[in-house]
Parts: structure tokens; sequence; C-alpha cells
């Protein structure tokens, strides 16, 4: 009995990384001797296996558990394919031709050659009330004779690594299933139905998280959704969801369970909790409907956050970088999405934000600006003779002339590579650096509206 509709999904974890527990819920007649089936893709049969909870609330106990492969032709054995000439024998073929290989007969003759490809019409063969067409394989061999070889006749195949690759390619998801099913043992209690539930892991695909940042009068606007996607055949109706950020549970939990009382609630708010394991999760509070491959679009976050723009500069070829440094003063941390940046209702530019647990800050890169002007001007001095300081040999008179341009303050960074390799001092500054982790000197300035000023220093050298 297909139990897919019986006990549809009613509960998704998933996980970032694509892994995700799926949990059905239903009710079932219950008989001894009722074979219950799911279909899952070969793909996931064995996640599938390894973490399937058959849970029987009525008290019904599970006596197996069982899986079935449908004969797809051929099967894989390490570096050969064992063949079915009525299933298969025409999809190797066509990944094998003008490729080397080698052929073993069923008498245990082994022909190595280059497929040239094969005859479908063949050859009849009558007997005394029977005529039977068969197919043939034709090769080139090491001597560059041409070979005619029924492909009755043909046991295995043993082709090279690019054949082996491309027949693997060719066997998707969509077109291996296996089956997996069980038998319950109804107990006393009389009841013709009994409620189930099943979990297990499955390979789906990993949500993702999209962000926008409106930016008006000053104030920043935060939203994010979840985008989920339903990439099975079955359509998923009324089921909660929760979202993980972190790494999936290891698939070495016990196959099944023969009896239990209550199965865990699931938690009511739509938080994001912080668990023992690392893992984050949101918890979608309404169900969803999502039907068959397709997505929708989830709202989670939609926060007033703390946050300026700011302003980067590191080479005189190019334009100040903007940056928007935004701080999680919310009760939810943020997930790693793609950021769409609107400025007074206008779109701006896209970027992208890490993981940004709460309290902490998050630096969105947008995009190159005129916002701000910065120009660098820079002289080298030679000491020839006499010296005004007996320290250094030659210095750099260095000048950045700085302009804001809009009618609010802009943080600007500038950081500047010293022009030698050598380590230099820097003397006469108006404003004094810092260091990055390369060593290389950065400024940081606050410019008023409108604001121009200059930062000006000597590169010295001894």
């Amino acid at each position: 009995m297909d139990v897919s509709k019986k006990i549809p999904v009613k509960h998704v974890t998933l996980f970032s990384n694509g892994i995700s527990i799926l949990e059905r819920q239903g009710s079932v007649p219950v008989k001894e001797g009722i074979l219950y089936t799911l279909d899952f893709d070969l793909n996931d049969l064995n996640n599938v296996l390894r973490t399937i909870l058959v849970i029987d609330s009525d008290g019904g106990a599970v006596k197996k558990i069982q899986y079935e492969i449908p004969e797809n032709g051929f099967e894989i054995l390490a570096d050969k394919f064992k063949i079915n000439p009525d299933k298969a024998f025409s999809s190797i073929i066509e990944g094998s031709i003008n490729e080397e290989t080698t052929i073993i007969t069923n008498s245990g003759e082994e022909i190595t050659g280059r497929i040239l490809g094969s005859e479908t019409n063949g050859h009849l063969i009558i007997t005394n009330d029977t005529v039977e067409r068969t197919d043939e394989l034709i090769l080139l061999n090491e001597e560059n004779k041409i070979i005619r070889l029924p492909m009755k006749n043909v046991d295995q195949l043993i082709p090279n690594k690019n054949v082996i690759k491309k027949i693997r390619q060719s066997q998707t998801a969509n077109k291996a299933e296996a089956t997996i099913g069980w038998e319950l043992d109804p107990g006393n209690d009389g009841k013709e139905t009994h409620d189930i539930t099943i979990r297990y892991l499955q390979k789906l695909e990993r949500w993702d998280m999209i962000y926008h940042i409106h930016e008006l009068n000053g104030k920043f606007i935060l939203y994010g959704w979840g985008v989920i996607r339903n990439p099975t055949e079955e359509d998923w109706k009324d089921v909660s969801v929760d979202l993980e950020v972190g790494t999936a549970p290891e698939s070495k939990i016990q196959i099944y369970k023969s009896k239990t009382s209550n199965t865990e609630e699931n938690p009511t708010e739509n938080m994001l909790v912080k668990q023992k394991t690392e893992l984050y999760q949101y918890h979608i509070s309404e169900p969803l409907t999502i039907p068959k491959m397709s997505s929708v679009l989830v709202p989670i976050i939609q926060e007033t956050i703390e946050g300026n723009r700011e302003y980067f500069w590191n080479t005189p070829e190019s334009k100040p970088i903007l940056f928007l440094k935004i701080t999680n003063n919310q009760d939810l941390a943020w997930a790693p999405g793609s950021v769409v940046y609107w400025e007074k209702a206008q779109f701006t530019s896209e970027g992208k934000i890490e993981f940004t647990p709460i309290n902490e800050e998050a630096r969105i890169k947008i995009r190159h600006t005129l916002d701000v002007n910065v120009k660098k001007e820079q002289e080298k001095i030679e000491y020839n003779g006499e010296k005004p300081n007996e320290d250094f040999s030659r210095s750099y008179l260095t000048k950045f002339k700085l302009e804001n341009l809009r009618t609010e303050p802009v943080i600007l960074w500038i950081n500047d590579k010293a022009p030698e390799n050598s380590p230099p001092e820097i003397i006469n500054a108006t404003h004094n650096p810092n260091k990055d982790f390369e060593g290389n000197f950065i400024w940081l300035t606050t410019l008023s509206p409108r604001e121009k000023t200059e930062i000006s220093f000597v590169y010295a050298y001894k």
C-alpha cells in the first residue's frame, strides 16, 4: 500500500546545506500482512534507510522495514557493467562509441576494440516455427578488423573511465527510484486505523535567505525572506517548517522504533533559537502550502535597525566603495544571504550579508560611488647635501583632498600603501593612522555634510 497520500508530509526541517528532516503524519488501515510503502529517489536511499523512524501512536509495533530497487537494465560493478541486453545495452553503446572497450562474451571470450555502433535491424534467425531478430554490436578490433557480435552474446562490457563517468551522470534521480516498506503488528486495541508518524533524512534543495534594506531619512529597515523549495513530486499541504543555519545531523540514529507514547511538540514561538550544537533555527509559525516543484518566499524579519554608510578608498585608480554597517540589535540572528539595497525608494545595488549573531555588526559591500571625492597627491623629496633631518635620506609628501557631496555626515576609511616596500615612518601628520593586517596605513575620518578637508603627512625613509 502506497501511503504517500494517507501519511503526507506535515513538518520539514531544512538545513542550509541541503539536508532535510521530513516528518509525515496520518492514519492508515491496520491489518496483519499489509506492506506499507513509500517511494524515494535512489540517491536518497542510504540516508532514508539509516534514519527512518516509524511511530505507531495507537500501540502498533513495527515488524520490519525492507526496500526494493527496480531493475534498471544494468548494474555498475567497480569498473564494469553487468549487461541486460533487453533493457540497457543501447544506452551504454551510445556513451561508448569510438571509445576503447573490452567485451566479454557468454562463452568467456575477451574482445578489445573501439565500438562503432550497432545495427538495430540485425539478422533474422529462422527456426521451425519462429522468426527471431537479433541486434548486433559492431566493433573495430586491435587488428583493424570489423567484428559483428550479437548483443545477446555479450555478458560484460568494460569501458574506459570516460564512459563510466558519462553513464553515471546519465542516471539522474528522476530515472531511478527505490521503494521502502514496512509491516505493522496491529496489537489488541481493535482499532481499524492507526495514527502513524514517519521521520527520515533526505537530500533536498537548500533554503536561502533574501534581504532588502530600505534607507529613508537616515533610518534603515531590514526585511528578510526565507526561500523554501519543494523539489519533490508531492504537494506539501499545511506543512510546518523549521529553517536551520548550520550542519545537518549525521544519519546514525536507529532505523525504527516499535512503540511510542507521545511525539515531540514543535515550539510555538516564531523565533530563532541558538542550540547547544551551534545551530540556529527559524521556526515558521504559520503552516505553509507548497505545491510540488515550486518555491515560496516566507517573511521572517522586518525590523528597524541601527546603521550608517561607510566609504572605503584604497587606490587612486578607483572611486570610493560604499559599505553599509548595520547592527543586529534584535532577537534574531541573521542567516547568510543576498541583499538588495534601496535608497529613498530607488534600487541602488546588491550585496551579500554574512552570518551575523545578535548584538554584532555586519558590513555589506554595495558599490563604487560618487558620494565622496578622494584625490591623492604625492611628491618625492630627495635630500642631496645638507639634510633638514639627519634621521632620513628621502621622504614622500602625501596629501589626501576629501570632499563629502552628501547632505549628511559620512564615515571615510582611507587605506594607503607606502610608496616603497620597506616600512617607512610617518611624520608631520595632520591625522595619525592605524595599520591593517598587512601593515598598510589606515586613516579614519568623519566628514560633515558638504565638508571639504585635507589629510597631509610624510612617508619618511632612513
